[in-house]
């Protein structure tokens, strides 16, 4: 029994999800948003640096992430046929309109 106890313990250090960082283009659903991940990487013959972008469908069960929110996503298990990644943390919320005209007044009484 003591073995069974280690190996779950060892288990749980040595899961290594991966985490990446994106932007948020769609959250009309309930407990998903769409998060567009981007990367640039330097094209093998050619040697110029490429940007190439990735959708993924995210499981926001509290409903923190918005339109435009810069969000950290962590792997994991499948939720459903194509979810199998969840929001982890709200990285830098998006100006959303009524707050932009406030910031624009703001700044024009200065």
């Amino acid at each position: 029994m003591p073995e069974e106890t280690s190996l779950k313990e060892a288990n749980k250090e040595a899961k290594h999800r991966r985490r990446v960082r994106g932007v948020v283009v769609r959250s009309a659903m309930e407990k998903t948003v769409t998060v567009q991940v981007e990367r640039l990487f330097r094209h093998p013959r050619v040697g110029r640096v490429m940007r190439r972008s990735r959708k993924f469908l995210v499981h926001d069960a509290q409903g923190r992430a918005h339109l435009g929110d810069t969000v950290l996503i962590e792997e994991t298990r499948p939720r459903s046929r194509r979810k199998r990644w969840k929001v982890v943390d709200v990285l830098e919320r998006a100006v959303t309109p009524g707050e932009q005209d406030e910031v624009i007044e703001e700044t024009s009484r200065v």
